[in-house]
Order: structure tokens, then sequence, then C-alpha cells
């Protein structure tokens, strides 16, 4: 991950998607902008997320927990 690419999906990414899209991210959890992936879920724009990476493995966000749309997975590369 690099300054380059951390949040590098976010907001303008998901309102681009179209509505009722699904995402899924096995690559890095720091791509996404989770404040912007919750939002997009809650707004209905995403129907559903599929995770097995974080931002901040191996703590993840409380919110992704609670999510009815959320899957999230352990991310096996880690110890």
């Amino acid at each position: 991950m690099s300054p380059k690419t951390k949040n590098f999906f976010g907001a303008a990414q998901f309102e681009a998607m179209k509505k009722g899209s699904v995402l899924v991210n096995t690559a890095r959890g720091g791509l996404i902008d989770e404040e912007a992936l919750l939002s997009a879920l809650d707004a209905g724009k995403l129907h559903g997320v599929g995770l097995d990476v974080y931002p901040d493995e191996p703590r993840i966000n409380p919110k992704l927990f609670d999510h009815p749309n959320a899957t999230l997975l352990p991310h096996m590369g880690t110890e």
C-alpha cells in the first residue's frame, strides 16, 4: 500500500457504480475508503460487500460486523 493507493476507491467511485452492485475486495484493505463504503451500503447504492482484507487488520470496524449486507471473512494471509 502506498500513499497513492490509500483510500483509492472512495465516494466518487461508489457513486459511479450501478445501484445494487456488489463489491468484493481480497486485495488490500486500505484501497477502499471504509466510511464511503459504509455510506454506499447504507444508501442502498451497494447491495452488498464481501471482504477478507481490512484497513487496520486485525481490527475490523464494528459497523461492518453489524451491517446485514456485509460478508466478512478472515484474511488468510495474516498470522
